[in-house]
């Protein structure tokens, strides 16, 4: 190895003030007979040969400052049995921190947030608050067994798999030494997945970080819930000649603030993916047709008259979170037939006929007799609360259904029931803030009183009082939205604890309140002008990104995920107790980083916006490739929400889904309504593709472009086209998004051009 290695090592250890060390183990099982680990300076110059059990080991690390990244040194290490045999083993690296503080931030994409250092609160599946001092509106972050760095005395360690991650990583952020320090690796070896182990000393004045390939995790591992479930991780058995190796990334960052441990992630977070492979197998538009016809199949229910919440029987009416009620209704009455335009209508009228309380909030359900709470609204024997996002989301959902009704006919009223009702909904939230001075989580939804506190459940509130003080010319609800927004961003934003989202999690991390914060900072942007508000979105998009995938997981090849060659890359994980990504976010399209790179030029929002909208239609069930569960072939349009690359179900469920419809078919009917498939500036010759289509630059002349758009699929593809001139980007786009575009037909197999802009000179 060259001398400059070995100085360069030398300066990372100094920088981080750590140490790093070459590891081997031994396990029976998943409980570890022996280790044995040297100073990764011992290997350089090699290489090393390490006598351990059965087996002699030769070293070698290539260590060198990364080409394409500042601040960062590129090794790979490996391992090679150059003499006997070694059985359950595992090899690795590990790194060690000294000077560790409880302070530090530890983040592990998609898994841990702050160390997943909350109180905890072990129960099975869904669980429930019942200790009365969770209850109230000063909950504490309360979350179930997940893995996590321990608030008290004793051991603390944190171990996964990569598949437990959104990106195989770990970084934290130290506010004492000033930095941020990243730690990346791949999904895994020859040997199988690899191993992430974040592991304090019993004084939390020490740190160690390992990649290990491959993972096992000793002793136990994370099933639903708990973290007690036993480990069957095995180690790899190898011969003379074999070898196991690691790659890895160590990035240091100067950082100032919690927010750089997200700002410098999403820098680096594909640094050591491979490139995607685009999947182009479903336009937009026949994912929105069969998406339509699922919901007129399965989910309409003639008496009483609604769409039900996902098409299965004795199913409910349901009201935001997820529920196909009120927010699939917007893009049905925009896109649908006739039909799905008049049922739609009636879901609405039975709406705010049989599910909204006197005080304007809205019921959970309804079972066409009368109206329900969740069974997981539940916190104790004693109290029930409804999650307040479900009224967030469906104000939202009813304020730009209003607007594109208006504009598809401006001589049709909005029924007087329906802004009636709508109006209702804004001025309780406007209350109950006023008097709360916070949303809370769950409330009574009666009287309002909070029933568990804090939290950033009701993250998309912003957004729908913002527009509705446009809706009704209200300053107040304008006033109240910038009041709410300014109090999630210093409260949970800023210290990078976006948390509560979910019902069934406690208040576990999310990326549900975090999309639904970005949507509400861009659309204050949009309604009040002020730039303040896209540094905000800015801050919230990057913690965004650490919910999604940012590679293609490889499934075993006999699962069902393998077989389909499903592509991961952009399915977003839920929160850090339900272990498993999801085709979209839960429940809003992806079109706020699309606004968002309008208002800031920057293409790293287009691109997530790409990764998102672009997995989503894969994973939709149809009859020429229907997606399998317990043997059943899910019907045409139905789309399950587990895309498991980890095994906290079992190792038998990754790449699986049970049966079932989800709100991921909500999110994808969003999707269609509100992403673009191709977006073009003609005067900077700029074309993006986000539907499953190609384009290709041909001619860009001044203000005018020519473009070939290539369908490579056996479908019809409707694409529609927002183009606009590069100048136009600093104005927000017309509410609802979308409602002026073009369309673009293209046969299955067939490419057309077109010319955007002036006319070509």
């Amino acid at each position: 190895m060259a001398a400059e290695t070995q100085i360069d090592i030398d300066s990372w250890l100094a920088a981080t003030a750590g140490r790093a060390e070459l590891c081997l183990a031994r396990y029976d099982g998943a409980h570890r007979r022996d280790a044995t680990s040297v100073p990764v300076a011992d290997a350089v110059p090699g290489p090393l040969e390490i006598a351990f059990g059965e087996a002699t080991w030769r070293c070698v690390v290539d260590a060198r400052p990364a080409p394409d990244r500042a601040d960062t040194l590129a090794f790979t290490v490996k391992f090679t049995v150059i003499a006997g045999e070694a059985h359950q083993c595992a090899a690795g690296v590990q790194l060690g921190f000294d000077g560790w503080s409880l302070e530090n931030v530890l983040l592990i994409p998609g898994a841990v947030v702050h160390g997943n250092r909350f109180a905890c609160r072990p129960q099975s599946y869904p669980p429930r608050l019942t200790d009365p001092a969770d209850l109230g509106p000063d909950t504490p972050v309360v979350i179930t067994d997940v893995p996590r760095l321990q608030q008290d005395e004793g051991p603390s360690r944190i171990q996964l798999l990569t598949g437990d991650c959104a990106t195989p990583a770990m970084g934290f952020y130290d506010p004492h030494k000033r930095h941020v320090i990243w730690l990346l690796t791949t999904q895994g070896t020859a040997a199988g997945d690899s191993g992430l182990t974040v592991e304090e000393s019993k004084d939390r004045q020490q740190a160690v970080f390992s990649v290990t390939a491959p993972g096992v995790r000793e002793e136990t591992k994370y099933a639903m819930c708990t973290t007690q479930a036993p480990s069957d991780d095995r180690g790899a058995d190898l011969a003379e000649g074999d070898s196991i190796s690691v790659r890895l990334r160590l990035c240091l960052f100067a950082g100032d603030s919690v927010q750089d441990l997200y700002d410098t992630f999403a820098l680096i977070r594909k640094d050591l993916a491979p490139p995607a492979t685009p999947a182009h197998i479903l336009p937009f538009s026949e994912m929105g047709r069969l998406l339509e016809e699922k919901q007129n199949r399965d989910n309409w229910r003639e008496e009483p008259g609604f769409y039900a919440k996902r098409g299965e029987v004795n199913d409910l009416f349901g009201v935001g979170w997820g529920a196909g009620g009120v927010v699939a209704e917007s893009p049905l009455l925009a896109e649908g037939s006739e039909i799905s335009r008049d049922r739609a209508r009636k879901t609405l009228d039975f709406l705010f006929a049989r599910c909204q309380t006197p005080a304007g909030f809205f019921f959970d359900h309804h079972d066409g007799q009368q109206p329900r709470l969740d069974e997981r609204s539940t916190v104790s024997d004693k109290a029930a609360g409804h999650l307040v996002r479900r009224d967030a989301e469906a104000l939202y959902a009813l304020l730009k259904l209003f607007a594109g009704m208006r504009k598809a006919d401006p001589e049709s009223p909005v029924p007087e029931a329906w802004s009636a009702g709508t109006r209702r909904c804004a001025d309780a939230w406007v209350r109950h803030w006023k008097h709360h001075g916070q949303v809370g989580q769950l409330i009574n939804v009666h009287t309002g009183e909070i029933v568990v506190g804090r939290g950033t459940n009701g993250g998309l509130f912003p957004a729908a009082l913002a527009r509705a003080a446009a809706e009704f010319e209200e300053a107040r609800y304008l006033e109240c939205a910038e009041e709410m927004a300014l109090s999630f961003y210093e409260d949970y934003v800023k210290p990078g604890l976006i948390h509560g989202g979910t019902q069934d999690a406690l208040q576990s991390p999310d990326s549900e309140s975090a999309f639904a914060l970005l949507d509400s900072f861009v659309t204050l942007y949009e309604t009040t002008g002020a730039r303040h508000w896209i540094a905000k979105a800015e801050a919230t998009a990057a913690q965004c990104t650490s919910w999604c995938m940012s590679y293609d997981f490889a499934f075993p090849p006999a699962c069902q995920f393998g077989r389909l060659g499903m592509r991961t890359t952009g399915t977003v994980y839920p929160n850090t107790q339900n272990k498993h990504a999801a085709p979209g976010i839960c429940t809003l399209s992806p079109g706020a980083l699309l606004r968002l790179f309008r208002a800031t030029g920057e293409q790293r929002y287009l691109e997530l916006l790409w990764d998102i909208a672009h997995a989503m239609p894969q994973f939709l069930s149809r009859g020429d490739r229907p997606i399998m569960a317990g043997g059943r072939a899910m019907p045409p349009g139905m789309m399950n929400e587990r895309v498991n690359t980890s095994d906290w179900e079992g190792r038998e469920y990754i790449g699986e889904v049970f049966y079932g419809s989800c709100w991921c078919e909500v999110a994808a009917l969003l999707t269609w309504a509100e992403v673009p498939g191709l977006y073009v500036q003609p005067d900077t010759g700029f074309a993006c593709a986000i539907d499953h289509v190609d384009v290709e630059v041909l001619e860009h002349s001044r203000n005018a472009i020519r473009v070939r758009v290539d369908n490579p699929t056996p479908f019809p593809a409707t694409i529609k086209v927002l183009s606009e001139h590069s100048s136009e980007t600093g104005r927000p786009l017309e509410f609802p998004p979308l409602t002026n575009v073009s369309f673009l037909d293209i046969p299955p197999g067939k490419a057309v051009d077109r010319m955007f802009g002036e006319a070509m000179i």
